[in-house]
């Protein structure tokens, strides 16, 4: 018995993995790097308009990916496991810390649709402990004008 392998402009609820040459490739130049995140970004794309993806598990987990990102950025050293038990394990009335609150705030940012203005107030508040209120100002700025 044979089996046909799935057509993606045929069934457009099927989609295979990134393509290898994607992620096995050695971008040498900012050009290849270029190609290559724009591969990946469609890939995404693809994905994301897949109506099987659970929309909120995803944003969920890309939230706290983006707070461990920017905790350790500000040089805190949580992590994802820890940041999410931060937030999960919190008692009513009780204060999350810094990077409870980063956490927090990403996960606000996702829980309805992205914009700038949402972008901005969690870039704002990620960062106000970082540099003081002339690089929060300087942040918010680049957000603003994206």
């Amino acid at each position: 018995m044979t089996f046909a392998r799935p057509d993606h402009r045929s069934d457009p609820e099927t989609l295979d993995r990134m393509p290898t040459w994607v992620t096995s490739a050695q971008a040498e130049i900012p050009e290849d790097v270029a190609f290559l995140s724009g591969a990946a970004l469609n890939h995404l794309h693809l994905v994301l308009g897949c109506e099987r993806v659970p929309q909120a598990l995803l944003r969920d987990r890309l939230a706290l990916r983006a707070a461990e990102a920017c905790v350790a950025f500000s040089g805190r050293t949580e992590r994802a496991g820890e940041l999410r038990d931060a937030v999960l394990l919190l008692r009513s009335g009780d204060l999350p810390g810094p990077a409870g609150e980063t956490c927090l705030a990403w996960r606000r940012a996702v829980e309805r649709p992205v914009s700038v203005k949402a972008l901005g107030r969690v870039v704002s508040q990620s960062f106000r402990f970082r540099g003081g209120p002339e690089y929060v100002s300087t942040v918010s700025e680049l957000v603003k004008g994206s």
